[in-house]
């Protein structure tokens, strides 16, 4: 079999960083953080996704929780996407702060091919 595009979007949440709009100030702020990889299947694509997102550089710097308080990530969906990005295997990063429902949206499935 091979190989599909995949899209896989992940929450992070109880994350302390700097604050998305208050730069110099940490705040506990969430994440969405989407994934484009190649897969055989979703569940390919997760494990993927997973381990790109664990071994992010950019997210592990960001991170500022204590050792008592980790952060959490969440899978919020994989989809079967029409074809792979440029950035395919990057995460892209949209953070918001906790404390504001409004700044948190839900990810948007992409329109089926």
């Amino acid at each position: 079999m091979e190989p599909r595009p995949f899209r896989v979007v992940f929450r992070g949440r109880n994350v302390v960083a700097e604050h998305p709009l208050h730069p110099g100030h940490q705040a506990r702020v969430g994440f969405w953080a989407t994934c484009h990889v190649a897969a055989r299947s979703a569940r390919e694509a997760e494990q993927a996704a997973f381990e790109s997102i664990f071994n992010d550089a950019e997210l592990q710097q960001a991170v500022r929780n204590a050792p008592h308080d980790p952060p959490a990530v969440d899978l919020e969906l994989v989809q079967e996407a029409p074809a792979l990005p440029r950035e395919a295997g990057r995460l892209r990063y949209d953070w918001f702060a906790e404390d504001d429902p409004l700044a948190q949206p839900a990810p948007e499935e992409e329109p089926a091919s």
